[in-house]
């Protein structure tokens, strides 16, 4: 049965202050995090167009506030340059994730292949597995090729060390990120004209 309506639309950006201490140095850091939510609300018949369109910007706040919940950023610590251990990780995460969903598209196609491919067993016996190696071949390939793609991806972010970059550079790519931060002895950045300086 066909619903006509109307779906609303909405996006919501929020920010958040994350607070970090630095693993190497001691240094205490704070940065602001950004995160963009989104969300839909259906209005059946037209009907509760104002209600639909609350309930929409109510859902994508939420999911922003969500995100900047487990947010995490690779953002140096001012004083030392090192990115922490679990931006790294972090960092890692997000490389290349269209491959993770090119990956579970490709098992799901697998899944289906497998349950026609059993019931073809099921229904011939196993003589048709001499019959077409082809075709059984063409039922593995979904199979194959995620395992390729998922594979192939933790390959990429293993890679990725963003503490390989000049420590130099990796200090004033902090600084021009934090809002605040306090060295283990207890010094204070200040902001300058040109970013943040001691």
């Amino acid at each position: 049965m066909l619903i006509m309506g109307n779906e609303h639309t909405a996006a919501v950006i929020g920010t958040a202050v994350k607070e970090v201490a630095c693993e190497a140095c001691g240094t205490r850091y704070s940065y602001l995090a950004t995160r963009e939510g989104s969300a839909a609300a259906f209005s059946p018949y037209f009907l509760f167009e104002s209600s639909a369109a609350r309930s929409a910007q109510k859902k994508a706040a939420a999911d922003a506030e969500k995100q900047l919940a487990r947010a995490c950023d690779v953002v140096p610590c001012p004083a030392c340059g090192l990115v922490q251990p679990a931006m790294v990780r972090a960092g890692r995460r997000e490389r290349h994730a269209w491959m993770a969903s090119v990956a579970h598209g490709l098992l799901i196609l697998f899944g289906a292949a497998s349950i026609v491919a059993a019931s073809v067993l099921f229904a011939h016996g196993p003589r048709v597995l001499r019959q077409s190696v082809q075709v059984w071949a063409a039922y593995a390939a979904p199979g194959v090729l995620a395992f390729g793609f998922w594979a192939g991806r933790r390959a990429l972010a293993a890679g990725y060390d963003p503490n390989a970059a000049d420590r130099a550079t990796r200090i004033h790519e902090g600084r021009t990120r934090v809002v605040d931060w306090v060295t283990a002895g207890g010094r204070r950045g200040e902001e300058g004209e040109s970013g943040w300086r001691w």
